[in-house]
């Protein structure tokens, strides 16, 4: 996914880290080391109240109850694909028959959308049988009773998300030495469609071809002079410029208008970039197309290009336009279900063979529905090839479709060689010539009036340095601002602001400062005026003459992509390169890693020009490509090709310090195409084809008992000649305590035969710690952030005469309590008795300092308590997991008074969820002045590139967040138990909810959501809901004496327990945070 985002999906959360204030303090928040362990006998204690300046900064959007906008549907229908059912029938082809399907199919549709009111959007019927419809969410959900439906989910909307990677990559050797250039392999770019008239395509190279294809309603005839038909051979635009599927853009727009005509749009450019990475012919430095022969061309040849060749440069491709000119997309599913038949006409020997999408949706979950047509794909013979995302080092961040189980899952890494663009400076004359960076994405350079791109530049004042602020009016009129981009790594701000506050100003460019000289993501900038970005050295070199307002400087389409220099950060990540999912589904993502920053590829709409772009999005492509030189003039399937292309690439990626990435960040490691090419063997889990990593998921360890468990990887010799390897376990990340072992230290595989290796995990729970992999960082954003250890590596198989190749190992164990808690009468006098909790079982104890994990627990007034759902809440990503189980209430207000006190609600549900922000969300509204209306609503939420769960506090009368606390009421430097878990608690500050002594009396209300889960306008309604429960702030029926949110868990230890005199038939929830799944909720009747 390209890191210049514009329009994106409605998530849980749109708010940015950019919202962030550049100095951040904590105020003594609640701290690992600093947890009290009461000795034997005595009382728990109570975890004090997080205080952060730091969270009180940021902002949030509103919750998903409030969200508002129209919906779309997938209905999945009984029965197999007519992929499939030709497969089971035994003939090569039946055109008949697929015709037949497809027409009951569109038929069903019909029937449906009559039956539910609702119209289609489209039907699939080549991989999965299924509609996507729009209309009345009850009527919809009714059609779940029909026994034909096999399942309905919300369509979740997705985003769109050379020369020097095919040398790093070991491309241009596959090319040379290996001759394979991916001839007679199809390659669908899923998209903003492609530019099929560029040089690189082979199309006429010039702006006016260009204009005359954007003129035609239909794809241009092969003899037209638009297009090579030997390269682009066909395709379709399933939604039309307009079209833009997110309902918070402005120009949402989400009727497709399809034609097919598949020309990418000039006001996006993100295909055709892609496609030219994957498939390019390459563009020679005089602006012709590259015609001559790939096997043949050398290093040189290839950086003296001004577009390099794709990784495949004999690849045909298939333009499939599923965005429009911005924004996001619903029709993914539509468009991976037309690769299986391009032109319709029943007959699958068309198909593509590899589907690259450089799109996704950030925390969606492995159950989204999409998922299920890219692993139908890959049963039918197609690979898919999947952007990871740029959300960086959250857990679980890397959504759908790229967490699909059969998916090669692409992160973003730093290649030897970076293209930028040239920024030529004319005066002064002792820094006068050319310097590199990158130009601002949204203006349009190609049709720019020449004397609009140059410049005197002038510094910003001092008080709006960064630009985030309105300038003075008039105060920079005809004049280039200098502004600083960033401080310390934080950003104020977006460039679209700054530049448009800057031209309100009357400035007529930005020049942008950096402290990098490696970009990370680009700058999107305005559509209006131009402005570019200097790399660090660049900045330091310039500065002082900006300063002396002596600085001028000149821009140009010629000059895009016109810089190269040495990155001197070979194969380390991009920042941005989004963090997988962690193996809760027994899924661990990405795959492999690629270059993906600063790459210089095809420039829509320039005729031979050039766009610079960064992002995972254009690491995939490259990828795409290397399965291309993989699969051509061979029968492999997909799984095969995937398991080739993650095995060989066994190169590392560090980190700053040298730490090398695991599997959850990078996969196998960085790709080589010529030794994927090259291998004789391959290798992966044997009982997970399509995974071909070793998955052990999350493991509880009970008490004392020590956990082993087994997986075997196959070794398949696909080669003529004996195979034998050296076999070893090679750590990345690693947990005191457990250990893999192999049976064996070598492998030797006949010709057309395999073998197995056996991996045994073994974890011993006494010597257990958690333990921070080396590459993260402890804080993000000044917030301590939340994160579960893994044991992460791989397993290697080394050769003297072949390629080594790579499999990945994943677990993430973890200490699970068996702890509960019985009421006991105690004398408190001669006369009188008092009540507690006895609090017995085996607790968690384990580490030192940042890293020690104690048993915690919430106490609660019970409130509700709700029987379990239907069973087709299974049915919906997400909606088991948000099945309302007990609710219950605490505060603070009776030790620490109102205006510092908490009101803490506390939630349990039938099943885990992987991490809260995955699709999911719950909130708890609340009645201050008891007329039975909500007056705020507090909601589990996250931010952008901060791996914490917050819980935000709205007032639903000015819609402004009053209150943001973290879940569970600590900072993610105390364990407890957030991901994998069917429990929360949700704090606010009781001052937040303009509460005081005299008015105490509350009522509040529990609503659990799920991403899957919307009516007809948009909005996400309730999986469950309770009914209004009435509660006391400073006098509550049922109270523990809670300073803050938790309390410790520990064996042999009590819990003071007050009951008001008029509590009749009061009962306590409590939750056990750290016992296992299933048995963390514990109801007592205390009276």
């Amino acid at each position: 996914m390209v890191t210049r985002r514009t329009g994106t999906l409605p998530r849980l959360l749109l708010g940015s880290a950019t919202a962030l204030a550049l100095a951040v303090t904590i105020g003594g928040p609640a701290s690992a080391v600093n947890i009290p362990q009461p000795a034997d006998g005595d009382e728990a204690a109570s975890l004090s109240v997080t205080r952060s300046d730091t969270l009180s900064n940021l902002k949030v959007s509103k919750p998903l109850a409030k969200a508002s906008g129209e919906v779309s549907v997938f209905v999945q229908l009984e029965g197999d694909g007519a992929f499939q059912e030709v497969k089971k029938s035994g003939k090569s082809k039946d055109a008949a028959k697929v015709k037949k399907i497809r027409s009951e199919v569109k038929q069903k549709g019909k029937e449906l959308a009559a039956q539910a009111d609702s119209e289609v959007i489209y039907s699939t019927s080549n991989a999965v049988r299924g509609v996507a419809l729009t209309g009345d969410a009850d009527a919809l959900r009714a059609l779940a009773e029909r026994t034909d439906v096999a399942k309905i989910s919300a369509i979740v909307p997705k985003k769109p998300s050379n020369r020097g990677s095919v040398i790093d990559t070991g491309a241009l050797e596959s090319w040379t030495a290996l001759d394979k250039t991916g001839d007679g392999v199809k390659i669908a770019v899923l998209d903003t469609g492609i530019d099929y008239t560029h040089a690189s395509f082979g199309g006429p190279g010039t702006l006016e071809g260009y204009k005359q294809a954007q003129a035609s309603k239909g794809l241009p005839a092969a003899d037209s002079g638009l297009l090579d038909p030997k390269k682009f051979i066909g395709g379709w635009d399933l939604v039309g410029d307009n079209y833009n599927a997110d309902p918070d853009a402005d120009d949402y727009q989400p009727i497709p208008n399809p034609d097919p005509n598949p020309l990418d749009c000039e006001l996006a450019g993100h295909g055709s970039h892609v496609a030219g990475t994957a498939a390019g012919y390459g563009v020679n430095a005089d602006g012709t197309t590259f015609t001559g022969d790939y096997s043949k061309l050398k290093a040189d040849d290839v950086m003296g290009m001004k577009v390099g060749p794709g990784s495949a440069p004999e690849a045909q491709l298939i333009g499939i336009r599923v965005f429009g000119c911005t924004g996001s997309s619903d029709v993914v599913g539509q468009a991976l279900d037309y690769v299986l038949d391009p032109n319709g006409d029943g007959d699958f020997s068309d198909r593509a063979d590899v589907v690259n999408m450089s799109l996704g949706s950030d925390h969606s979950p492995v159950e989204d529905p999409e998922n299920d047509i890219v692993d139908a794909l890959s049963a039918a013979g197609i690979l898919s090839v999947v952007a990871s995302g740029n959300a960086g080092d959250v857990t679980d961040v890397g959504g759908s479709p790229g967490n699909s189980r059969s998916s090669l899952t692409v992160a973003n890494s730093v290649g030897s060689k970076l293209t930028m663009d040239k920024i030529r400076v004319d005066a002064p004359a002792d820094v006068a010539g050319d310097v590199a960076g990158q130009y601002s994405a949204n203006f349009n350079y190609t049709n720019a009036d020449p004397a609009e791109l140059t410049g005197e530049v002038v510094m910003a004042p001092s008080s709006n340095a960064f630009g985030c602020s309105p300038f003075e009016p008039g105060s920079l009129k005809g004049k280039w601002v200098w502004l600083q981009w960033s401080e310390n790594g934080e950003f104020p701000c977006g460039s679209a602001a700054r530049f448009n506050n800057a031209e309100a100003a009357g400035a007529t460019g930005v020049l942008l400062d950096s402290e990098a000289n490696v970009f990370d993501a680009g700058i999107a900038g305005n559509t209006t005026i131009p402005g570019a970005q200097l790399t660090l050295d660049n900045s330091t070199k310039l500065r002082p003459a900006a300063e002396a307002g002596t600085l001028k400087v000149t821009l140009s389409p010629d000059f895009a992509g016109a810089a190269s220099s040495p990155s001197g950060v070979l194969d380390t990540l991009n920042s941005s390169s989004s963090r997988g999912v962690h193996g809760s589904n027994g899924i661990v993502k990405p795959d492999v890693a690629a270059m993906g920053t600063q790459i210089g590829s095809v420039g829509v709409g320039t005729g031979n020009g050039v766009a610079v772009m960064s992002g995972t999005s254009m690491a995939t492509p490259l990828v795409a490509g290397i399965a291309a030189l993989v699969l051509e003039d061979t029968d492999l399937t997909p799984a095969q090709a995937k398991s080739i292309v993650m095995n060989t690439a066994a190169t590392d990626i560090k980190d700053a310090d040298g730490d090398v990435y695991g599997p959850n960040r990078v996969g196998a490691g960085r790709v080589m195409a010529d030794k994927a090419i090259s291998t004789p063997a391959y290798a992966y889990a044997s009982k997970d084809s399509d995974l071909t990593s070793v998955v052990f998921g999350v493991v509880e360890l009970e008490g004392k008992k020590k956990y082993k468990a087994s997986r075997d990887i196959t070794v398949k010799n696909t080669s003529k000649k004996t195979q034998t390897y050296a076999v070893k376990y090679v750590p990345a990340t690693e947990i005191p305590g457990a250990t893999y072992s192999l049976d064996r230290r070598s492998v030797t595989v006949a010709p057309g035969k395999s073998t197995k290796v056996k991996v045994t995990l073994q974890v011993d729970p006494k010597r257990w710690a958690k333990t921070m992999d080396p590459t993260m960082d402890a804080q993000q954003s000044g917030l301590d952030r939340a994160w579960l250890a893994d044991a992460t590596g791989r397993v290697e198989l080394t050769s003297k005469s072949a390629p080594t190749l790579r499999v990945p190992v994943q677990a993430a164990p973890k200490l699970v309590a068996d702890m509960s808690a019985k009421v006991k009468k105690v004398k408190n006098g001669k006369h009188d008795s008092a009540l507690e909790l006895s609090l017995k079982g085996d607790d968690v104890i384990a580490g030192q300092g940042p890293s020690q994990v104690f048993s915690l627990m919430g106490a609660f007034e019970l409130g509700a308590s709700s029987k379990r759902g239907p069973s087709s809440l299974d049915a919906i990503p997400g909606a088991r997991s948000m099945d309302l189980q007990h609710v219950g209430a605490s505060t603070t207000a009776p030790r620490t008074g109102v205006p510092d006190g908490l009101l803490n609600v506390g939630i349990s549900t039938y099943a885990n969820w992987a991490h809260l922000a995955g699709g999911t969300e719950l909130d708890v509204e609340i009645d201050t002045n008891n007329d039975g209306e909500a007056d705020f609503v507090s909601f589990t939420t996250a931010i952008d590139e901060i791996d914490l769960d917050l819980v935000a506090t709205f007032d639903l009368k000015t819609l402004q967040q009053v209150d943001l606390q973290p879940v569970n009421g600590v900072l993610g430097d105390v364990d407890t138990n957030s991901f994998d878990t069917n429990t929360a608690i949700l704090p606010v500050s009781l001052a937040a909810l303009g509460l005081t002594e005299k008015s105490s009396d509350i009522s509040y209300r529990v609503a659990s959501y799920s991403w899957y889960n919307t009516n007809e306008e948009g909005s996400m309604v309730p999986i469950d809901e309770t009914g209004w429960v009435k509660f006391n702030v400073t006098a509550p029926k049922v109270d523990f004496g809670a300073t803050g949110t938790l309390f410790t868990d520990l064996d042999d230890t009590r819990l003071p327990v007050s009951v008001a005199r008029n509590a009749k038939d009061a009962k306590a929830l409590l939750l056990h945070l750290h016992n296992e799944s299933g048995e963390r909720a514990q109801v007592l009747k205390i009276r």
